[in-house]
């Protein structure tokens, strides 16, 4: 896949909180794995629905689809959706072969 640059980070974690605006408190990106994971953290404010949680992977999910290419051999990304420091959900993805 090649690194993923901290801009490349940036943008992918503007287009999440935009599209999750209402749905959640913040949205932080953390690059790992010798620029070559993005860890994307999604802090909600309150728990929520199982439905609503599930919602906003499946948004972040196809964000991250279309703007990381797949890394060979390994996962590209993982999304955790927060809630004061306590995991809600997760999802990883991005893996080609």
């Amino acid at each position: 896949m090649g690194p993923i640059d901290p801009a490349t980070g940036e943008f992918v974690r503007q287009e999440i909180s935009r599209a999750l605006d209402s749905l959640v408190k913040s949205v932080q990106m953390e690059i790992q794995d010798e620029v070559e994971f993005l860890l994307l953290r999604i802090e909600r404010d309150s728990m929520g629905s199982e439905s609503e949680t599930k919602q906003i992977i499946e948004i972040a999910v196809s964000i991250l689809a279309k703007l990381i290419r797949p890394r060979q051999g390994d996962y590209a990304w993982m999304v955790n959706v927060e809630r004061r420091g306590a995991l809600l959900d997760s999802e990883v993805g991005g893996r080609a072969g």
